[in-house]
């Protein structure tokens, strides 16, 4: 156990109990940012400036809430309605770049990036990939799924992913016959979705397949085939009757371990990967899951607000995805309008290890320290270089003038603070901070050279 987690272990409820300011634990700029980076990619200094100004709690609602309007005044909702519009033409024949770059370009414009970094938490949940499935608009179609999902009852969206036509097909699930059950799908809905390993048997899963016959993808839809369902007596975890998958879900959702492994996956999330949370600490998170009758939203505020994610050695301890590093920096920066080519960002994230609607396998990315070993570094760097030059169609996007204005920096020195209070917030060293205001009064008309130092550096490669 790592010592910042001993102190919340000793009372676990206490530890996801609200969080209230003291002067060990203050609501500063830090703390905002802790809250931007780990739930919505970052903040801009505006935004912490404004959410200084409530409490946590109100905080945390207005990000997961989102902005009323998009950065260019559309309306939230007519931002959703383009989107949506664009990415389900995009996915009729268009190929896999430029789904990736719409999705990029969604996530750095959204008014709800709480909701895109939820998406693709989703996304990695219940991981599919067009490598087999060979749809770009079946893979659309499962992440409009997810988003429209994202904060609701885990239960209803398990119900819709289960029968998407990309999960089916990369399933091998696309034809459910009653003469022979799909065990592979009933495996992963257990193993994957809902229970974890060691919380189910082999019977189970033979069991839980003949409720899923007569699941088919028809001309790309979903269709329940009656006749080749198995109407037969099953008996899953103990319970016995003639289930449908739907209700198989049912019971698979009232197993304490379903609570217990998706709090788990939502903490690795939003707080760390690395650390090692026991059963004590978690089942909190799982009670409030039973209790909100499968909310999603109930357990991420429950994280969000809670003392143990304000807790500042908390901080820094998951590894930014390569979509994370991306996005998150094009917002932090304000590069939204214009914004880099999001098919080019895409590529980046890919090369960097992440190509959007392409896991590479049901379990989704690895995630972690496999995010950044010699090559995908490389790859970080690549892009951060190719951003801050003069040339190239990735640069020219960068308005530090204007984003110092904006920031309320006064000269080169005071924007090279700003810069890196906002993108590295309470993890500048005082050597750090040195150099870059050195290297400010060096380029006083090109601050580039200071944004690539601090995109460069290892604490921003860490949420």
């Amino acid at each position: 156990m790592n010592s910042w987690l001993d102190s919340h272990l000793k009372d676990p409820r206490a530890a996801w109990s609200s969080h209230e300011p003291d002067k060990s634990r203050p609501w500063d700029r830090a703390s905002v940012a802790h809250l931007h980076r780990r739930a919505a990619f970052g903040a801009t200094p505006a935004r912490i400036s404004a959410d200084l100004k409530l409490s946590p709690k109100m905080a945390v609602d207005n990000l997961i809430k989102g902005s009323a309007t998009a950065s260019d005044g559309t309306s939230a909702a007519e931002f959703a309605k383009f989107f949506d519009r664009i990415e389900s033409r995009l996915g009729l024949d268009g190929p896999l770049r430029r789904i990736q770059g719409l999705w990029v370009q969604r996530m750095v414009n959204s008014p709800r990036p709480a909701l895109e970094w939820l998406t693709l938490f989703w996304h990695n949940h219940f991981a599919t990939s067009d490598v087999k499935v060979q749809n770009t608009g079946l893979m659309v179609a499962q992440i409009a799924t997810l988003r429209r999902h994202a904060f609701g009852k885990f239960g209803v969206m398990l119900d819709r992913v289960a029968k998407n036509p990309a999960m089916l097909v990369w399933l091998d699930a696309a034809a459910n016959r009653r003469t022979k059950p799909n065990e592979n799908f009933a495996r992963e809905v257990m193993e994957l979705f809902t229970l974890g390993r060691g919380h189910y048997t082999e019977k189970d899963i033979q069991e839980a397949a003949r409720a899923y016959t007569g699941w088919f993808v028809v001309q790309e839809r979903f269709a329940f085939l009656e006749q080749q369902h198995d109407t037969g007596t099953k008996t899953v975890l103990g319970q016995t009757g003639p289930f449908t998958g739907e209700q198989i879900h049912q019971i698979l959702l009232k197993q304490p371990a379903s609570g217990l492994f998706l709090a788990k996956k939502l903490v690795q999330h939003y707080v760390s990967e690395t650390d090692i949370f026991p059963e004590a600490l978690l089942q909190p998170l799982a009670d409030v899951f039973r209790e909100s009758q499968g909310s999603i939203e109930a357990v991420v505020r429950t994280i969000l607000e809670s003392r143990l994610f304000h807790d500042p050695a908390g901080r820094r301890r998951r590894v930014k995805s390569p979509i994370e590093f991306t996005v998150g920096l094009c917002r932090m920066l304000e590069m939204a309008d214009p914004m880099p080519p999001p098919e080019l960002l895409a590529d980046s994230a890919s090369a960097m290890g992440q190509g959007l609607y392409v896991p590479p396998s049901v379990a989704g990315w690895d995630g972690g320290a496999a995010w950044i070993d010699t090559t995908r570094l490389v790859a970080r760097t690549n892009l951060v270089l190719a951003i801050c030059s003069q040339t190239g169609p990735l640069s020219g996007k960068l308005k530090l003038e204007d984003w110092a204005r904006r920031a309320g920096s006064t000269s080169p020195e005071s924007t090279a603070d700003a810069l890196a209070d906002t993108l590295l917030a309470d993890s500048v060293k005082p050597q750090l901070r040195l150099e870059l205001r050195t290297l400010a009064k060096t380029t006083p008309k090109d601050l580039r050279p200071v944004v690539a130092r601090i995109l460069t550096d290892p604490s921003f490669q860490l949420a």
